[in-house]
């Protein structure tokens, strides 16, 4: 029993201290995109919506030799006369850098399991990000164990809006491809 216990207790400790030198010293944090709630989202939410995307999910995420975590979470929705609510919570963290960024989206596209979206930054770590344009796309596929994982995409396009519609309106990303999700789910209906 007390090498069960010596044993369960040096995993632990390997996992905070592999968790924590990986962030810098800093716990990565769920990302929330609940919708927001005011007059207007009070009644957007009492109409059905057409489309929906929503969940949350993890993924590895490398740039230029520097590698970490990206986690995002999503809740947007088509409603019955086009037009979009929604918001998606993008966030990532790697030993040289991280960051976060919280989208309100304005535009939504979707094609079967797979959904394009942008948005503008209404909050940021940095500062100076708010008011940027980033995209997503995402894609489901399937629920359950014997599914293959979802896999998510994004771009960030800075001050450019129209190159952030062009994305949302376009075919499906390829160059790089989308990184598939290690835990997490996201469903399209």
């Amino acid at each position: 029993m007390r090498r069960i216990l010596v044993f369960a207790c040096a995993v632990v400790g390997a996992f905070l201290v592999l968790s924590i030198s990986s962030c810098d010293g800093e716990m990565p944090v769920a990302p929330d995109a609940r919708p927001d709630i005011g007059a207007d989202g009070m009644q957007a939410a009492a109409q059905p919506a057409t489309h929906s995307v929503t969940g949350q999910g993890t993924s590895w995420y490398e740039r230029g030799g520097n590698a970490g975590w990206m986690i995002i979470a999503l809740n947007a929705r088509q409603m019955p006369d086009g037009s979009v609510k929604g918001n998606f919570h993008w966030q990532v963290r790697t030993r040289e850098w991280g960051g976060r960024i919280f989208v309100k989206v304005s535009c939504l596209t979707f094609n079967e399991n797979e959904v394009r979206m942008v948005g503008q930054a209404s909050q940021a770590m940095n500062p100076n990000n708010v008011g940027k344009w980033m995209g997503l796309y995402v894609e489901d596929n399937g629920q359950g164990s014997a599914a293959p994982p979802d896999r998510i995409f994004h771009r960030w396009f800075g001050p450019f809006e129209e190159e952030a519609m062009l994305f949302c309106d376009g075919p499906r990303p390829e160059d790089p491809e989308p990184r598939e999700l290690v835990a997490g789910n996201i469903m399209v209906r």
